[in-house]
């Protein structure tokens, strides 16, 4: 595969199966398998998305080099890394500043040269290098110094231009069979933003409608509105929240 580099040891034990690769935006099946040991260099311009076997999903920006040392560990060597907590379980990303591990979240971890960025998106992640031990809450950016020293901290938004590279990795949406409620919910999710409805009978109403039709690949921006388009339901968006109400024609 162009852009995908592995290094599988000759001999020694048995290749234990880790993830299997996504590869790019839009693809819906698994191109390649990971295992521990195997370099991984994501493909440019579009990055690769990895399914671990316990269930959880990694998302690596164009030119990120990483690889795992066991199945619930990821080394990252250079650039970014998003993590989404699909499945209960611990996992663990290390690099040269320390380890990061999720207590059931999403985040991004981008690496420099000479310091470590933490977003998180959802959740809460604990970090321990050998200066610092902390917990960063949802909607907060830390930054970690070459020395693993908690540089600073501050307030991230939850979705916009940080997580652009992310949301263009996302998969595609599948609409066939599946109440409108759940796919509100994942488009919300996937976008980093909290899902409202206006009382309980929009939400009543939106989980009795099935909707049929192909995967959708839109833009993650795009979506929400076309998939509202044929319901009788609107959405009003202020900030990291999605309100789901009436049409104000019904």
């Amino acid at each position: 595969m162009a852009g995908l580099s592995f290094r599988v040891p000759s001999g020694g034990p048995t290749p234990v199966l880790v993830a299997t690769v996504i590869r790019g935006p839009g693809a819906a099946t698994p191109v390649a398998t990971i295992q521990v040991g195997d370099a991984i260099a994501a493909p440019r311009p579009d990055g690769l998305v990895l399914s671990t076997l316990a269930g959880h999903e990694l998302r690596l920006a164009a030119g990120t080099r990483a690889h795992f040392t066991a199945p619930d560990r990821l080394w990252l060597e250079t650039g970014r890394v998003y993590f989404d907590s699909a499945t209960p379980g611990r996992f663990e990303i290390d690099s040269r500043y320390g380890a990061v591990s999720h207590v059931g979240t999403r985040y991004a971890l981008e690496l420099r040269a000479t310091e470590l960025i933490v977003r998180v998106r959802d959740g809460l992640v604990a970090v321990e290098t050998q200066a610092a031990h902390v917990r960063v809450p949802r909607g907060t950016q830390v930054t970690f110094d070459a020395r693993g020293r908690e540089q600073s901290r501050g307030a991230i938004s939850t979705w916009g231009p940080a997580w652009s590279w992310v949301d263009a990795l996302a998969p595609p949406l599948r609409l066939d069979g599946r109440p409108l409620v759940d796919v509100l919910e994942e488009i919300a999710r996937e976008s980093g933003r909290q899902l409202e409805f206006a009382d309980d009978r929009v939400r009543e109403a939106c989980r009795h409608i099935d909707l049929k039709g192909p995967l959708l690949e839109l833009p993650i921006g795009d979506r929400l509105y076309a998939v509202l388009a044929t319901t009788g339901f609107e959405a009003v968006e202020s900030g990291d929240r999605i309100l789901i109400r009436g049409q104000a024609t019904d």
